[in-house]
């Protein structure tokens, strides 16, 4: 999640320049090394940003995009320990800790004093410290080894994965989670004791429980490869009124070892098409701190280059350049020792694109799409396939494709490990292209029976790069989705899109059914079948509106017969119905004219398959209800004809919502929660109460005003599941369908209302609908507190699937939230306040994903 308006400090970055030393365990970073961190002084740091607990450790990039929370690092800057709210943070050198009472860190010899002291929080708000660190190595480092001093217990974090825990039962990483026990019982010689001074040894390459720690590690790491790093670790109390808080750490690891480097791809069109194409590149192979050492082993095919060779020497590898038309090769190479073959390196080189005509989003192109299920299987890589003009894919090798189908044909992206993540190829834009659309289809799926936890995160985000080499966020297409367990709402709405227990084993979940009305339709027709709404009465003269929700499938040829179809119907004054005509819409119409053997030849209709169809999407079709006066009475009718032979896609006509409206007044109003409404059906037409099919549902997220980044000439899509623990088999992220268009330009007002496009696009009001703009209407009266006083109440329009904040500032410079809720499809309308004592006071709403 990622408000608009919070800004962040960059964490500080070292750069650790080792000279060459003969082979050992040397030391990567020391007791002293410098810190970022933050202490609450007794608030949650995930009130502030509910996805706080997986996104505070993550690496570098990562943190710098996804992070929104409290800030970590930066100048000193000491919490109030009266004000639970604040929060201390800053940069220094360790140890790190608050020593009220008596401690015995020091007693060793070893490490002799705090490099920081933190401030102490209140009795019983003392819980959990947060520190990090970004660091750079030169070379590529073997056997990792932290040696620790933990008061009490320590979750540790390698690059954004947990690696290591420490004194603590389990990886759950909560604020006010506590310690194992308050003692450290072994030292780094495995000698037992009762000590806080013991500092803890754990090698980070050996799986499982720790030889010379209360220690486990979670994640094992063989070696640092050269590059920037980032160590994150939380540090937790015993208990809430614990008079000490400690944490230093020392990370070791050997310096010998091999280093792959490949360089000068290039790509070789040997002829027509990509079957015979190949492509090339060069590997040198370099041994660090390894006197004596002369030669290389690989597991590379002969085939296609060397399977040995010396060190420093260049060698060249000639790979085929496509699987087929819808992946690249990547060559994957595993060099070793030959004396010592623990010592190991790696290169994965991906064959460039074909030559050819490069993607342009343009007013000529204006769109480009992706349907996964023409991606072929795998997607360890692959580019857009040669005959269309999709967007292709690359994969970091923990997103796999569903084997098998949805029920529909389609094949889809599964994400299923931690740090899932996939993008789409660079499309160039067109300069003249001002902002960007972007939506993508989704499903999510469960077995559990406690649902999708806190951790279970998905993002679809929209970045920009000037070359197609750096890239950076331009806008979520959809906001993560945390939280919802079995018994409580989730506050962001992601019940809509799943349910908590489906049918079938993990990757074969069916569609799941919605609340409402369908009919299946008759191939054995001529047949006409209605579902007719209760009467309702028109209390003046205003316009009465008709909201309705549905999808549809009729019987559609591709010359352009509309065989079978569904009209809207209206009876007045208990008359007969008459069909509403097509210029009575403003969303959402007929196709056109229908044909076929029924009630309804040559009248116009709802034919084929509705947009976003096949997908599971919905639409709402908006019409003005004709013929009717103050103290009329109405009834509304859905009728559907179909004739002989065959029909469209089941079901042929759903539809789950319907409101009728008479300027503020709502006269008729169903989502069919509370069951079939008293609508009277005729045959064929079925009540589903949400059972038939408990599978997740599609639900496509859309974004129409994106910005572009100054200098921007490239865009694509990153679809990533940033996790801190491993995969589930039970629940599971599903990607159906991405695409990129030409969008509105995020300055200019399509629709007139005095709102820009990419403020109602920010705000999910509709920028082509003069009616739906996002205006906040403020009020401001006396407070509670008495003279002097104020409390400020501000309205707008919610949409959901957002993070609505109301924040406070008394200089226009220091914005405090105030208030903060989710967006949620029950309560269209938000009102947040705030109170003030200040003599002047400003409020203003911050919308997040």
């Amino acid at each position: 999640m990622k408000p608009n308006a919070i800004l962040h400090a960059a964490p500080l970055l070292l750069t650790l320049m080792m000279p060459p030393v003969r082979a050992a365990e040397v030391v990567v970073l020391d007791w002293n090394h410098s810190w970022d961190y933050m202490q609450p002084m007794g608030r949650d740091p995930k009130l502030d940003d509910p996805d706080f607990n997986t996104t505070w450790f993550q690496k570098g990039g990562d943190f710098t995009a996804n992070y929104n929370g409290p800030l970590f690092g930066g100048a000193k800057t000491p919490g109030n320990p009266a004000d639970p709210a604040s929060y201390d943070h800053g940069t220094g050198p360790g140890p790190l800790g608050y020593t009220p009472g008596a401690m015995e860190y020091f007693t060793g010899g070893e490490v002799t004093a705090f490099g920081t002291d933190l401030t102490l929080p209140n009795t019983g708000n003392r819980y959990t410290v947060y520190f990090r660190t970004v660091f750079t190595t030169n070379q590529t480092f073997t056997s990792p080894k932290i040696r620790g001093l933990i008061d009490d217990s320590a979750l540790i974090y390698l690059d954004g994965v947990l690696v290591a825990r420490v004194n603590k039962a389990d990886n759950t990483e909560e604020y006010t989670s506590l310690a194992a026990d308050g003692t450290a019982t072994k030292n780094e010689t495995g000698t037992a004791g009762n000590n806080e001074a013991r500092i803890q040894a754990i090698d980070l390459s050996l799986a499982g429980n720790a030889a010379n720690a209360d220690a486990v590690v979670v994640s094992p790491v063989s070696s640092l490869a050269a590059g920037e790093h980032t160590l994150a670790v939380s540090v937790q109390n015993a208990g809430n009124t614990s008079s000490d808080s400690g944490f230093g750490l020392q990370l070791r690891a050997s310096d010998e070892g091999i280093s792959a480097v490949a360089s000068n791809v290039k790509r070789q069109d040997n002829g027509p098409g990509f079957t015979d194409d190949t492509f090339t590149f060069d590997v040198t192979v370099s041994a660090t701190n390894l006197p004596g050492a002369a030669s290389w082993n690989s597991n590379n095919a002969p085939e296609n280059g060397p399977i040995m060779g010396t060190y420093d020497s260049v060698v060249t590898y000639t790979y085929p350049a496509q699987v087929d038309a819808s992946r690249l090769t990547t060559a994957r190479i595993n060099f070793f020792d030959a004396t010592n073959p623990a010592l190991a390196s790696s290169v994965a080189v991906t064959a460039p694109i074909s030559p050819g005509t490069p993607l342009v989003l343009s007013a000529a192109t204006p769109s480009f799409a992706a349907e996964i299920e023409e991606a072929g299987m795998g997607l360890s890589s692959f580019t857009r396939q040669s005959f269309n003009t999709d967007l292709g894919f690359t994969s970091n090798g923990v997103v796999v494709q569903d084997m098998l189908t949805n029920g529909m044909g389609s094949q889809m992206v599964q994400f299923t490990a931690p740090n899932a993540l996939l993008t789409t190829e660079a499309v160039r834009v067109d300069p003249a292209v001002k902002g960007i659309k972007a939506s993508a289809t989704v499903r999510a799926y469960t077995a559990s029976t406690t649902g999708f936890e806190p951790d279970d995160i998905f993002r679809v985000v929209v970045e920009g790069s000037p070359n197609g080499i750096a890239w950076t966020e331009l806008g979520s297409v959809m906001p993560a989705l945390a939280g919802n367990d079995a018994t409580t709402p989730n506050p962001a709405g992601i019940d809509q899109i799943i349910v908590k227990l489906g049918p079938g084993a993990p990757g074969t979940p069916a569609p799941k059914s919605r609340l409402g009305w369908a009919t299946a339709g008759f191939a054995t027709g001529p047949m006409n079948a209605s579902l007719t709404v209760p009467s309702f009465t028109v209390p003046d003269n205003q316009p009465v509106q008709l909201e309705f929700t549905h999808r549809y499938s009729f019987e559609f040829d591709t010359d352009g017969v509309r065989w079978d179809g569904g009209v809207v119907q209206i009876a007045v004054d208990g008359g007969g119905f008459t069909p509403v005509p097509n210029t009575a819409f403003s969303a959402h119409g007929y196709d056109g004219v229908l044909t076929g053997n029924h009630a309804y030849i040559n009248l116009e209709g709802f034919n084929g398959d509705s947009p976003g169809y096949s997908t599971g999407g919905m639409i709402t079709s908006v019409l003005i209800i004709p013929g009717l006066a103050a103290g009329s009475t109405c009834q509304i009718q859905f009728a559907g004809g179909w004739d002989e032979f065959s029909t469209g896609t089941v079901p042929n006509w759903e539809i789950n919502d319907i409101k009728v409206k008479s300027g503020d007044s709502v006269l008729y109003s169903e989502n069919f929660a509370n069951g079939d409404g008293g609508l009277v059906p005729d045959q064929g037409w079925v009540f589903d109460n949400g059972t038939t099919s408990q599978g997740p549902a599609y639900r496509q997220f859309t974004r129409s005003a994106i910005p572009l980044g100054a200098g921007d000439q490239f865009v694509r899509l990153k679809l990533y599941q940033p996790r801190s623990g491993a995969a589930t088999t039970s629940e599971f992220f599903l990607v159906d369908h991405l695409k990129l268009e030409v969008g509105l330009d995020p300055l200019a007002d399509a629709d007139g209302d005095g709102v820009s496009n990419g403020l109602e696009d920010i705000a999910g009001t509709n920028p082509a609908d003069a009616q739906s703009a996002f205006k906040i209407v403020s009020e401001v009266v006396p407070g509670p507190a008495g003279p002097g006083s104020w409390r400020g109440t501000l309205t707008f329009p919610a949409a959901d699937f957002r993070i609505w904040r109301l924040q406070s500032s008394a200089d226009l410079q220091t914005w405090t939230d105030a208030d903060t809720r989710y967006g949620d499809p029950a309560f269209p309308s938000l009102s947040l306040f705030s109170d003030a004592n200040t003599p002047k006071n400003y409020w203003r709403v911050s919308i997040g994903y």
